[in-house]
């Protein structure tokens, strides 16, 4: 074998020994950026908790087959940009990256029962709401870029933002309430009155005249009907837990037997990121 012959070999030895080694850094770099791309988590879903959503089939819509969706203006609204799902052990989880300023405010609201008056989720008849008075707990799996604090909002069919949704859902309630046995009989069991005099008893006059009011004077009239409570998730997955008695101390009025939706507000400045593994009520 010659000088040259023995050089070429070498060369094409540590030829294939470069290509080996640059194979694997390659490969190396791609499992490292998937792994990065994964959120891990160990926490398991309580058994026989009543799971509200668990994020695994991908999409803005809870267990229950219930609407989800962003509000506020700001990032994490809207959803479709600044919400997405991130594989973790236990499944997936959803990822929302959150850019409020000073004075401004986003969030992600969750209902518990669908519309049954319009397409509109929030336009659920009085007493139609979802009836959590067998739970005592509030959990969610929760984990931040840094610390980030939000509120989280339960609220009563009793809830109103404006005087026109107010005004439609009380009028066909009140109707409802006449002419079906059946409806009838669960408004008298969850609160044990008409809904003429739910009526009255918010706003000071009948169904039929609660359009007249302002939005402010019907948002007033219905904030005991929405209990409020603080939390700061953290950089480690945790369980979150709120015992439902507090958004009730804190609402006065909230019926835990009418639920209709929860919803988590970021109020501002805040920026991060918030993963959210499952909610669930034990």
């Amino acid at each position: 074998m010659t000088e040259t012959s023995v050089n070429l070999k070498k060369n094409k030895v540590l030829l294939g020994i470069v290509v080996l080694v640059v194979f694997i850094v390659i490969v190396g770099a791609v499992l490292l950026l998937r792994r990065e791309e994964k959120v891990e988590s160990g926490i398991t879903i309580p058994s026989g908790a009543l799971v509200l959503d668990d994020f695994d089939d991908e999409s803005l819509g809870t267990n229950l087959g219930t609407p989800v969706g962003t509000m506020g203006g700001y990032p994490p609204d809207p959803g479709n940009e600044y919400c997405a799902f991130v594989p973790t052990s236990t499944g997936l989880a959803i990822q929302m990256t959150i850019d409020v300023p000073q004075g401004g405010w986003s969030g992600y609201w969750c209902f518990l029962k669908s519309g049954d008056i319009s397409t509109d989720p929030i336009l659920v008849s009085i007493g139609s709401g979802y009836d959590l008075s067998g739970y005592t707990t509030l959990k969610m799996a929760v984990k931040a870029s840094k610390a980030v604090s939000f509120k989280v909002e339960l609220q009563d069919t009793l809830q109103f933002s404006n005087a026109q949704n107010a005004a439609r859902v009380f009028k066909i309630s009140d109707n409802n309430f006449r002419n079906n046995t059946a409806y009838r009989d669960i408004v008298l069991s969850k609160y044990g009155k008409s809904i003429e005099n739910l009526s009255r008893e918010l706003f000071g006059r009948a169904p039929e005249d609660i359009e007249r009011m302002t939005n402010a004077d019907v948002h007033t009239a219905t904030d005991s009907h929405n209990g409020k409570v603080h939390r700061t998730a953290k950089t480690e997955w945790e369980v979150i837990e709120i015992p439902l008695v507090q958004f009730v101390q804190q609402a006065g009025s909230l019926n835990l037997k009418d639920i209709r939706q929860i919803n988590i507000v970021f109020e501002g400045p805040v920026q991060g990121k918030l993963w959210i593994d499952w909610i669930a009520f034990e």
